[in-house]
């Protein structure tokens, strides 16, 4: 991961404690200015290191009128850092203090903007929904897994249920109800087109397309709690180009477009199976979220924060756990597997 440049903007007038702040903090790199009526703090650490400083400074922030802390990422650093030094053999005892430990995930703070920019509903992700719908309807009526990729990596809806999963770890109620409205949105705008689109459209129900969506075992479970906790992965270790495999793995679109259309054409019992894979998605990322998340360490800031952020994970946690054994059973006693469809 590449660094981060962290400013600090706050009136030079009172801004003492956080010189003393800032002094005691393990960074590669800092510079200030204190002469102008703003002093400006500049601080180059490693992206594992930017929570600690946001922590640090959060409260001394809250309560200092017209001050401001940015993080923003850093491409480059000439002359380039020092790699820490390693003590010789025999020299550990020696050694003034521990190593500052670094971690490998991204700051709690940058997670939730980007994941919170995802869980808006907007005309774009709006009339992405619906392009991305139109395109897995096409590859799904031609029988081309390529055209149904396209729609899976351009489709917008894994970004909400990411949001969700956060909103859930932190505990924060505004995060978790636009990630719900936001996912909502999405599903509505999606079932709409599809069952347009089914209606102009012919579908070919031999297609191999159309009967892997009607397919749910336990190996579709294990699939999406695997990529679940890949793309959490990728999120909270900066690797956001990784979650277009997630897309790809778990996209809710083509799903969706199968169930929709399979509908429209009469085939309740297949367009049923469709949604039941759908729901076994949305239940799988959502609980692989949480629990990687939460394993990664990715906390609330202050205790009374963290003690409602532990409830919610429970909670949660508690509810994906009880729906993914009812989609399990569901499997087990209807024997949900995939077979050619007929045409009428």
């Amino acid at each position: 991961m590449a660094g981060r440049l962290i400013e600090v903007l706050a009136p030079a007038d009172g801004c003492e404690p956080i010189v003393e702040v800032l002094e005691g903090l393990d960074t590669e790199w800092s510079w200030s200015d204190t002469a102008g009526d703003t002093a400006v703090f500049k601080l180059v650490v490693d992206p594992g290191g930017v929570e600690a400083v946001v922590d640090a400074l959060q409260a001394l922030l809250d309560h200092t009128e017209g001050a401001h802390l940015l993080v923003l990422p850093l491409e480059a650093h000439v002359p380039r850092p020092p790699e820490p030094e390693v003590p010789a053999k025999g020299e550990e005892a020696k050694a003034e203090a521990p190593p500052a430990k670094s971690s490998t995930r991204i700051a709690r703070d940058e997670l939730y903007a980007e994941l919170k920019a995802q869980a808006v509903v907007t005309r774009p992700f709006l009339v992405m929904t619906a392009i991305s719908t139109i395109v897995a309807a096409v590859g799904v009526m031609r029988d081309s897994p390529a055209v149904v990729i396209g729609a899976m990596v351009i489709a917008p809806l894994l970004g909400p249920n990411m949001a969700l999963s956060l909103g859930t770890t932190l505990g924060d109620t505004v995060l978790i109800g636009r990630a719900l409205r936001t996912t909502a949105a999405g599903i509505a705008v999606a079932l709409a087109t599809a069952v347009l689109t089914g209606f102009v459209l012919d579908l070919d129900l031999a297609s191999g397309e159309v009967a892997s969506r009607t397919e749910v075992t336990y190996g579709e479970l294990l699939l999406a709690l695997a990529t679940g906790v890949a793309g959490a992965l990728a999120l909270t270790t900066g690797a956001a180009s990784s979650l277009v495999g997630v897309m790809v793995a778990v996209a809710l679109v083509p799903p969706l477009v199968v169930a929709a259309i399979l509908a429209v054409h009469g085939h309740w019992p297949e367009a049923g199976r469709a949604f039941l894979l759908v729901a076994s998605n949305v239940v799988c990322v959502n609980l692989a979220g949480v629990a990687t998340f939460y394993v990664q360490g990715v906390r609330p800031r202050t205790w009374w924060e963290a003690e409602k952020s532990t409830r919610a994970v429970r909670i949660a946690l508690t509810i994906w756990l009880v729906l993914l054994a009812l989609v399990a059973a569901i499997i087990a006693v209807a024997g949900v597997a995939p077979h050619v469809l007929s045409q009428d």
